[in-house]
């Protein structure tokens, strides 16, 4: 196949080769020099001196036209016999599993690159090597990095100890870091200086409460240090939409920030895209503890209080035990589309509070957006999101809330938007989406008894099922609408 390609550029794709006959794999390397695309499957052997012993023969010369590079383990480079270090005069793109400890792997970062993706096998003083050997990358668009190790174990050993030095990307769009302990990488954040236009995904396994609070400082620092000045809530905000849930915090921008041409487009990094559905923040403690959820929970809605003031879109829910301060919701004051699921404090969300219940003898002061954008604190409201239009009640199974449990949240809920339709203080709820889960079993359709009801506190009623033709067409209308981003509209299918 490859003396049939004559000169043609070549790219090739790793999924298996055989190392006991590996002829094919001889023949393949000796075409670097026309290779636009090497990509090592996951599965695929490692290519080194270890399983390919003929490797150290070889001298593989240059790879001008090399253009995305995957790697399991050492460098093949490294392994043959060549001595100096290879041309890459286009190297956009370079993934790298199992990263290794020595210095074939510097040889490699290239400034030229536009997307990298690390897995490091590797301990926690790793952090300090790695933001030192991104010095220069000033092409850089995305960052991946997976710590796939939290025992003791040695540094990638590149650099000799220093202190910490601030190293800019300038170009960086998007980071991706991903590891078990949080404690070294809060320091790798600090001294890296991106864009305000960098969108971050953040996630631990496994941290302590006090790192999962720097790390909620630092991006509130982050969203913090947009000019606020030239919005307004309700009319221009640079967030669209904000989603909390158990361990979770997400905020997006609109739609559009997200204009990216397909050339500059990486499968990896479009997969990494739509995992963190499109969002600017995305911060997940991935912990079983429930007093880091309900750090992640509480601590997150206090972080992004000044951002999510504007947001016209929220997703929330925790557990019982976890259930912030209602004040901790007060701030969003715009929200027009809320999807939630049938937990026991929405109904007492989404009520209208009474004069003589919550609120102090004296009557409570209006909030408003100059006080928002000032951050300085507000009174407790008597009414949630009083822009409110559209509600989403998401009912992932009915195991989840057997029947007699829905009847009775069911009814509290109409209850609550009654409270709403009869106040001066908020707008009736416009349109309410019931989404539940196939198949329906008879006992659990909606009466036309039901049906009425419903119709007494909200203007239009639509109740469908997941992945059903007007399920879809109902998230269609709501991008269309413009009330809820395409990640957003993403984020809450996965909840369903």
């Amino acid at each position: 196949m490859i003396r049939r390609s004559g000169t043609a550029p070549l790219k090739v794709e790793v999924i298996y080769w055989d190392a006991e006959d590996p002829r094919d794999m001889i023949a393949t390397l000796q075409e670097l020099y026309r290779i636009q695309e090497f990509i090592t499957s996951m599965y695929a052997n490692p290519i080194n001196a270890d399983s390919f012993p003929q490797l150290k023969t070889l001298e593989l010369g240059d790879a001008p036209l090399l253009r995305r590079l995957w790697l399991n383990g050492s460098s093949i480079w490294f392994s043959s016999s060549q001595t100096a270090s290879p041309t890459f005069g286009s190297l956009q793109e370079l993934l790298y599993r199992e990263v290794p400890r020595e210095v074939e792997f510097r040889s490699l970062l290239r400034p030229t690159l536009t997307h990298v993706s690390l897995e490091l096998l590797s301990g926690d003083e790793s952090a300090l090597d790695l933001l030192q050997a991104l010095r220069g990358m000033e092409c850089l668009q995305f960052l991946a990095l997976l710590q796939m190790s939290i025992a003791p174990v040695p540094p990638l050993g590149w650099l000799d100890p220093q202190t910490w030095v601030c190293v800019t990307l300038p170009r960086l769009r998007r980071l991706d870091l991903r590891t078990a302990s949080c404690k070294p990488w809060i320091n790798f954040l600090r001294h890296l200086s991106v864009p305000l236009s960098a969108r971050f995904l953040i996630s631990f396994t496994s941290t302590m409460k006090p790192q999962a609070t720097d790390i909620c400082a630092f991006l509130r620092d982050k969203v913090e240090s947009l000019d606020y000045k030239g919005y307004q809530p309700g009319v221009l905000w640079p967030f669209s939409s904000f989603a909390v849930d158990r361990g979770r915090t997400v905020l997006w921008t609109a739609d559009s920030a997200y204009n990216i041409s397909s050339s500059e487009r990486f499968s990896s990094h479009s997969d990494a895209e739509e995992m963190s559905w499109y969002s600017y923040i995305h911060f997940w403690l991935s912990h079983s503890n429930p007093a880091l959820r309900l750090l992640s929970a509480a601590t997150a809605l206090s972080a992004f209080r000044l951002p999510s003031s504007g947001v016209r879109a929220l997703y929330y829910k925790w557990q019982e035990s976890e259930i912030p301060s209602r004040v901790a919701l007060e701030n969003m004051r715009h929200v027009e589309t809320l999807c939630v699921t049938p937990q026991e404090y929405v109904p007492q969300d989404l009520c209208v509070q009474p004069d003589a219940v919550g609120c102090d003898e004296q009557s409570p002061r209006v909030v408003t957006d100059s006080d928002v954008v000032s951050g300085e604190p507000s009174v407790h409201p008597r009414a949630l999101f009083p822009k409110l239009k559209t509600l989403i009640i998401l009912r992932s199974s009915y195991k989840q809330v057997p029947y007699p449990h829905w009847k009775e949240w069911w009814c509290k809920l109409i209850s609550s938007l009654a409270s709403r339709r009869d106040s001066t203080l908020v707008p009736q709820v416009k349109k309410l989406i019931l989404v539940l889960p196939p198949p329906r079993p008879n006992a659990e359709l909606l009466t036309k008894t039901n049906v009425r009801d419903v119709l007494q506190v909200v203007t239009e009623f639509v109740e469908v099922e997941r992945g059903s033709d007007t399920y879809r067409e109902v998230f269609r209308v709501l991008g269309e609408s413009g009330q809820c981003p395409h990640g957003f509209r993403n984020f809450v299918e996965s909840r369903v």
